[in-house]
């Protein structure tokens, strides 16, 4: 069964990677919900929003659904969509610039840049696969991912 999906993502800053094995080292501290800080600095602030759900075996399941990136006067939203049924085919990654969607074409190497931002966004597959950049500030690489039971 499909309860939602999850974001795992990397990034060049600094040296962060988070993926599902990671996210149960948080899970201890976090309720479902909940939003957590992984980066602060100066010219970056990175969030992520945690979901989970209790198993029938009684472990707690927690993924990234979500996260915001803050860089200078911009703020970047990278969420994962809840589908009742997954479909490979179908992009489920939602991408907001200063909460303004952005419409990622759906070819492979595409590339789409906002020159006044300086964020460049790459599609690494032809869905829920992307690379999002802004030079000297970080290099993130989001997937979205069926969440299953």
């Amino acid at each position: 069964m499909i309860v939602g999906e999850s974001i795992t993502f990397h990034t060049l800053l600094p040296q962060l990677a988070i993926n599902q094995e990671q996210c149960v080292k948080i899970q201890d501290s976090l309720e479902k919900g909940m939003e957590f800080c992984l980066v602060s600095d100066v010219k970056l602030h990175i969030n992520a929003h945690f979901i989970g759900k209790k198993s029938k075996k009684g472990r707690d399941f927690t993924w990234v659904q979500s996260i915001g990136v803050m860089f200078g006067p911009h703020q970047l939203y990278i969420g994962a969509n809840q589908v009742a049924k997954w479909k490979e085919s179908m992009d489920n990654m939602l991408v907001q610039l200063d909460q303004e969607e952005i419409t990622v074409p759906n070819d492979k190497g595409r590339t789409w840049e906002f020159p006044k931002v300086g964020l460049r966004l790459k599609r690494l597959s032809e869905t829920n696969k992307i690379q999002i950049k802004v030079d000297e500030i970080f290099d993130i690489v989001a997937s979205v991912v069926p969440i299953t039971l």
